[in-house]
């Protein structure tokens, strides 16, 4: 039996290596092929994230104090833009500058991780102020997952697009 296993387990890294391979970029860097990279384009895709969101929120579960929607929608989006950020920061901390770090690989602000943090973020923060001003806390929380889901998946397309760069 301790044979087979281990049989198993050999077959599964001969058959790995050779469909699965890996690539390494050794001795080389990335740069940018177009003219913005995805932190040239936060501030606006920030700005199209809150006005999604703070109008869904509002008009949606109807919370009725649309300023207040915005107020709290602004402060946890501004949670969420900043954490990816700060943990490259501290993950890539030894290149030095700012502009380095964006600069040393595909460093895109949005992926699956990002909205993992973006609903950690902001699905209890809004949802805890917001809750008390609607009748249907379901459709709350339902319209905080879905809108930042909904932005998260814009703004990665925009990223993705507009964003683009090689190994050299």
């Amino acid at each position: 039996m301790k044979n087979n296993r281990n049989a198993f387990f050999v077959l599964a890294g001969l058959f790995s290596l050779v469909f699965i391979p890996q690539i390494a970029y050794a001795d080389s860097s990335w740069y940018w092929i177009s003219k913005q990279r995805p932190f040239d384009l936060l501030p606006w895709v920030a700005l199209a994230t809150i006005a999604i969101e703070a109008l869904a929120i509002n008009f949606i579960p109807k919370t009725k104090q649309f300023f207040k929607t915005l107020g709290i929608v602004i402060i946890a989006n501004l949670i969420s833009f900043v954490i990816p950020y700060f943990i490259e920061y501290l993950s890539q901390s030894w290149y030095g500058s700012w502009d380095a770090i964006l600069d040393s690989g595909p460093i895109y602000n949005v992926n699956l991780l990002f909205l993992i943090l973006t609903l950690a973020a902001e699905t209890p923060i809004v949802y805890n102020v917001l809750k008390r001003y609607v009748s249907k806390e379901k459709v709350l929380l339902w319209t905080i997952i879905l809108s930042n889901i909904v932005t998260t998946i814009m703004v990665l397309v925009i990223e993705h697009t507009l964003c683009y760069g090689a190994w050299a």
